[in-house]
């Protein structure tokens, strides 16, 4: 919410800004009629886009009772690029991501004994997706253009050296549903909101532990809501905008390994993880 606002107060300060720096009431100037570009072509000419991102991480695993078994927390930052193509006779919007985030982060926790634990750590995720839909507008300054694809996503998070600590590495494949509505402001500004949910297909955690431990994950989702403001200047148009993200998956299943200690039992337990982060961008 504190990110809404904040971009509500971003929007209007630019707003008046841009407008004072180009008015002046002592002069009356003929205008001459200009052709109105449709929010779409606004929107989806421009190709390319470029971003730099922050965002709070916030990761619980969950057991019996809804008890926190452990937290993970802290701030991750990178870069996320867009490639679009849209179709205009068709109305058919194409879109490729590319995101990479990384970060240092606080980990609390316990171990098998109930030592309470904490350490610094680290975790990145590297996200590459494509989606597509077709684009509805009703007028030259609103469209809704609902979409879903495919997304693939790694999840690393490597040993810190702390005894007890270990590797792992979480890919999940997911299927993204959402849609996005572009607004005209003015002739210069506009805003988009988004919403998305995402299915999860599948998941797979790698654990380096015990000469490697695999688990599947089959039950869990994603959703997202985000909203950018956009300015176009003369060559490029730059954006800012807040996101907040949810994933939330059940227990893996569970594997067996037999030690030389007795047979023990592996699985990743229910996990919640939320994200609330802004991004700065350009297109092109």
């Amino acid at each position: 919410m504190k990110a809404i606002i904040l971009l509500s107060l971003f929007i209007s300060s630019w707003s008046l800004f841009a407008q004072g720096k180009n008015s002046d009431p002592t002069q009356v100037t003929s205008q001459t009629p200009v052709q109105v570009q449709s929010i779409q072509e606004r929107s989806f000419n421009k190709k390319l886009f470029f971003g730099v991102e922050a965002v709070n991480w916030d990761y619980k695993e969950i057991v019996a009772n809804n008890k926190i078994f452990m937290k993970d927390s802290g701030n991750l930052y990178g870069i996320k690029i867009r490639y679009q193509n849209y179709f205009e006779s068709i109305h058919f919007l194409l879109r490729t991501h590319m995101r990479y985030l990384y970060g240092a982060t606080n980990y609390s926790g316990s171990y098998n004994d109930g030592t309470p634990v904490k350490l610094k750590t680290s975790n990145s995720i590297f996200e590459t997706r494509v989606t597509g839909g077709f684009s509805f507008a009703p007028n030259a300054k609103f469209s809704i253009t609902p979409y879903s694809g495919l997304s693939y996503r790694i999840l690393t998070n490597p040993d810190s050296g702390t005894p007890g600590d270990y590797s792992r590495q979480i890919t999940y494949t997911m299927l993204p549903i959402g849609a996005h509505t572009n607004i005209a402001l003015n002739n210069k500004q506009s805003l988009e909101f988004g919403v998305e949910y995402s299915y999860l297909i599948e998941g797979t955690v790698n654990t380096y532990i015990f000469g490697g431990v695999r688990n599947k994950q089959k039950k869990g989702f994603g959703w997202e809501a985000n909203a950018s403001f956009y300015h176009d200047f003369e060559s490029f148009t730059f954006g800012v905008g807040p996101y907040y993200r949810i994933w939330d998956f059940e227990d893996s299943e569970t594997v067996y390994r037999e030690t030389s200690r007795g047979i023990y039992s592996f699985k990743e337990p229910k996990n919640l993880t939320k994200q609330m982060g802004i991004n700065f961008s350009v297109l092109f």
